[in-house]
């Protein structure tokens, strides 16, 4: 699947670039373009050494300048220091997007490192300035550092809200996201060393579909969302991130919407515990059974009050089922959460070909729950629960 975003997302970028050029200039190659660059339609590439920005040396800058507009995507910029500043503005233009296609423009056998001088050099930090709106492309895939800080005009990580690879494989440990508007496209950090990211307390950005997937992220903070809880997370967000151990979600919160696969191939992670003060939790489907832990196994609810709701299922238009997919369900005497649990669902087993297509195919295109709950391939059985103890 890596390979095919990978390829999706390259032929994007190469689209994009050619549309960019006059139709009569001849388009050889993404890279023979980055070389020679062109000033058809206003654009410009600009490739500097030993220059001085904003006060500050730098052995090597490569952009691209709309004349017209007068605003700049930086490719490229690499200095001698262990800390990298990524400037708002070049020659008094306006640096509005950071990113590249490293994979395009590399020599066929290592990608292009647009901010190291070479492999050897591991940056302690990586600040980019106010005033930057986007990173995209491939911005800082293979990149390696300890911490990169991003601004709070940023908006977004990545093109769009469904998928870029701005992270992919890179050695970035951590990550600070000051823009509590700041969007996380989906995918930004596959693969990546990804340990921990920060957000701010009043974090509202959207996080897309499998945007840390199969990252080395530890632990992690849920946003406080004011409105809109089922719309700001996307499906598969942390799927297969073996070395998450805890997830902590806000107090006094409206709605806590875990969508599809969210938490799928988890496998450090044993459990989800909510805060007394949350008014409404939603889990949606995630492939768990008796034979198939690939999920949180229990979920915690410290509350009465708190109102739980699963996936609604209706075999043959006769038998009803509420269903959540986790083995356990822990909460307080005369609860909201302990009433739903006595009548619920818990998957007890799966044919090994619904585990085999689930490994293949886990994601928001395939709801299980609506296809294959028959008795043919699924087991479910009393949902387990116990009482909270004070």
């Amino acid at each position: 699947m890596r390979k095919r975003i990978i390829m999706m997302l390259l032929l994007a970028a190469f689209i994009v670039s050619r549309e960019k050029i006059d139709n009569q200039v001849a388009f050889v190659s993404a890279r023979t373009f980055l070389e020679q660059g062109t000033q058809d339609n206003g654009i410009g590439l600009v490739t500097k050494e030993n220059v001085d920005i904003a006060g500050r040396h730098y052995e090597f800058v490569q952009y691209y300048r709309d004349i017209e507009q007068k605003k700049i995507r930086l490719m490229s910029l690499k200095t001698k220091e262990d800390t990298l500043i990524i400037p708002s503005a070049i020659d008094g233009e306006p640096v509005e997007e950071v990113g590249m296609s490293i994979y395009e423009f590399g020599d066929n056998k290592e990608p292009f490192l647009p901010w190291q001088l070479n492999k050897q050099q591991v940056l302690k930090k990586i600040i980019i300035s106010e005033g930057i709106k986007r990173i995209v492309m491939d911005a800082f895939c293979e990149t390696e550092a300890d911490c990169i800080e991003l601004p709070k005009s940023l908006k977004n990580i990545g093109e769009d809200s469904i998928h870029s690879l701005c992270f992919y494989n890179s050695k970035i440990r951590h990550v600070i996201i000051k823009g509590s508007k700041t969007n996380i496209s989906g995918y930004v950090f596959l693969d990546s060393g990804l340990k921990k990211i920060s957000l701010p307390k009043n974090y509202q950005g959207k996080i897309g579909s499998d945007a840390f997937e199969n990252s080395k992220l530890e632990e992690f903070k849920w946003p406080a969302y004011k409105s809109g809880a089922t719309t700001k997370v996307d499906s598969g967000v942390f799927k297969n991130c073996k070395n998450l151990k805890k997830v902590t979600f806000p107090k006094n919160q409206k709605h806590i919407y875990i969508p599809n696969s969210c938490f799928y191939g988890c496998k450090k992670l044993k459990k989800l515990t909510f805060p007394a003060s949350t008014k409404k939790v939603t889990y949606d489907w995630t492939p768990y059974a008796d034979n198939y832990k690939m999920g949180p196994g229990t979920l915690v609810f410290k509350g009465k009050k708190t109102a739980v709701a699963g996936v609604k299922y209706e075999y043959n238009k006769k038998r009803k089922w509420k269903v959540l997919t986790v083995g356990k369900i822990i909460a307080p005497k005369n609860s909201k959460a302990l009433a739903y649990a006595k009548k619920a669902k818990r998957v007890k087993w799966f044919a090994k070909r619904i585990k085999t297509d689930i490994k293949r195919y886990t994601g928001p295109e395939v709801n299980y729950v609506d296809e294959e709950y028959n008795p043919d391939y699924v087991k479910l059985a009393k949902m387990k629960y116990s009482i909270l103890k004070k």
